[in-house]
């Protein structure tokens, strides 16, 4: 049984696991294979989705603007799911997921019909990440299918602007996004097609080929259109990034069936690029627009003149993340690109998030963080660098700062988090790490950068050390390194570099004496060690942190 208020449900259209709803929940619904998603309550048919937010039952729900509630690790047998749904509508959720775990749906219509949102079911096979795209290709559609509120009322729907530009162009077209949504596609009725093209409808996204992302680096670069060739299966592309300024905000694809059209078809795909960009502009929403404003703020806020940036922050204390290249910023894909990807990762775990990308570094503020948030921002940063991770051609590490309770908090926070990232660079380290609790980390790559281990300004007993192992082939250099890492503990050190210790106190005892290194100095032991260290680290020896 399903109780649908006001109106009858509409079934899915047919043919398509998801048709062109609007964003209003009536919408989803013509979208949602019954199959892996089924509605049991909706109270209003006309309530809209603005955002999706997965949800971990063990932790509070964050507060939403017309959320749609994955509720990960609930089912539609739990008892207390009609109070966790009372729970959601007060926190600004219009709808939310359970997985169904053998329960009976019309038990399931009678327990939660009062919970005042809509409660949909899902299949407990299909993965809550499968369950999430859906829903989110759904809901993007849902935006471009209800138009822009206050653009003109003769802009049309962005699926017959690909049948149009299709037509033009003589050859099978589909619309991206930056992230490689699919946004709109031709009919593809008459036109020769691959499998990739079939893939990417049905899927709503890029399929995860070897080559994306090293295609997407050059349309990223690239002001006009690109080719790539037919291979095995797959037959010739034609691609025209397309920009709003110097912004780059989607992709036309066509086919060029025969292989010899290319040029023809890139010449109509950059006469149209312009009236797509309109259209993609008008498809977004406003609280993007609104999210952009307030990620310049951020931007500024985050630059030298952060204090006096004017930028106003209400969600305080907050954590501020940053994510940096650890090689050359050419193997990274298009900044834009991995901004949205680190985006829509933060926001789906915590809504409000803001992200800025200033110099080489993407920055991320999260709200509402506070001192003993620390463990939820370690697991958030993992998962997303385990998402980044996944995207070929990508090398990025990771370094936050909790909490930052003031703006003038946040230039502070933003220069060790740069400190960090370029220690992180140096050793290709991907694990997160947080500034405060590894400030020592910090304060050791400071005084890295100070030049500290330069030949000119070495002690001359480690002068002296190094060139006595480059001269004669020794591990002088190594062994003191391994003591000083051990305080002293023979046993330790001995273990570390793998030899008997009486082979390790004959090597200390002959060089402090060869070459006058006197261990009961302790500033002179303090500063053998960190240039030691430092010498080991620019030459690739292991050091550890």
């Amino acid at each position: 049984m399903i109780v649908l208020h006001n109106k009858p449900s509409v079934p899915p259209a047919p043919g398509l696991p998801l048709g062109r709803p609007s964003s209003k929940i009536e919408g989803l619904l013509r979208a949602l294979d019954p199959a892996i998603l089924t509605p049991v309550v909706v109270p209003d048919p006309d309530a809209g989705v603005a955002e999706i937010v997965i949800a971990d039952s063990l932790e509070p729900l964050p507060r939403a603007h017309d959320g749609l509630a994955l509720l990960v690790g609930s089912s539609a047998a739990d008892p207390g799911l009609a109070d966790a749904l009372h729970d959601a509508k007060e926190r600004g959720y219009v709808a939310a997921v359970v997985k169904r775990r053998g329960a009976a749906l019309p038990a399931v219509a009678r327990a939660v019909d009062a919970a005042g949102i809509a409660v949909i079911v899902a299949d407990d096979a299909t993965g809550w990440a499968r369950i999430e795209a859906l829903l989110s290709a759904a809901v993007t559609d849902g935006r471009l299918a209800a138009g822009d509120p206050i653009g003109s009322h003769v802009t049309p729907d962005l699926y017959d602007l690909a049948d149009a530009l299709a037509a033009r162009a003589e050859a099978a077209v589909t619309v991206e996004d930056v992230t490689g949504r699919v946004l709109a596609y031709s009919n593809g009725s008459g036109r020769r097609l691959d499998a990739d093209r079939v893939n990417t409808i049905l899927g709503r996204s890029v399929p995860d080929l070897p080559e994306n992302a090293a295609e997407y680096r050059l349309l990223a670069r690239s002001a006009g259109p690109v080719t790539f060739p037919a291979h095995d299966d797959t037959l010739s592309r034609v691609v025209m990034p397309v920009r709003a300024g110097n912004q780059l905000i989607g992709y036309i694809w066509a086919i060029d069936e025969t292989g010899a059209d290319g040029q023809r078809i890139g010449r109509e795909l950059a006469v149209v690029a312009p009236q797509v960009a309109m259209h993609l502009l008008r498809a977004i929403r406003r609280s993007d627009s609104e999210r952009q404003h307030l990620s310049e703020r951020l931007a500024a806020a985050i630059g030298a003149d952060g204090a006096a940036a004017g930028y106003a922050w209400d969600r305080l204390p907050s954590a501020l993340v940053g994510f940096g290249p650890l090689d050359n910023t050419d193997n990274v894909v298009d900044d834009y690109r991995l901004t949205k990807l680190i985006t829509l990762n933060a926001e789906a775990v915590c809504p409000g998030t803001l992200c800025a990308r200033v110099d080489d570094t993407i920055f991320a503020l999260l709200p509402d963080v506070d001192a003993s948030g620390t463990g939820w921002l370690e697991r958030v940063t993992a998962s997303t660098m385990r998402l980044i991770s996944g995207t070929p051609g990508v090398a990025v590490g990771c370094a936050f700062a909790t909490p930052v309770r003031t703006r003038e908090e946040i230039p502070r926070a933003r220069a060790d988090i740069d400190t960090m990232l370029r220690r992180l660079a140096k050793r290709r380290d991907v694990v997160p790490r947080d500034v405060v609790r590894d400030r020592h980390l910090v304060i050791a790559q400071q005084l890295s950068e100070s030049n500290v281990a330069v030949d000119t300004r070495l002690v001359p007993q480690v002068a002296a050390l190094l060139e006595h192992d480059r001269a004669h082939g020794s591990q002088f250099a190594r062994t003191l390194l391994a003591h000083l890492d051990s305080f002293g503990d023979v046993r330790r050190a001995a273990a570390a570099l793998s030899v008997h210790e009486n082979s390790h106190r004959y090597r200390m005892h002959t060089m402090t004496e060869r070459l006058g290194i006197d261990l009961t100095d302790p500033e002179l032991r303090l500063i053998t060690w960190l240039q030691l260290r430092e010498t080991a680290s620019s030459a690739g020896s292991p050091a550890g942190d």
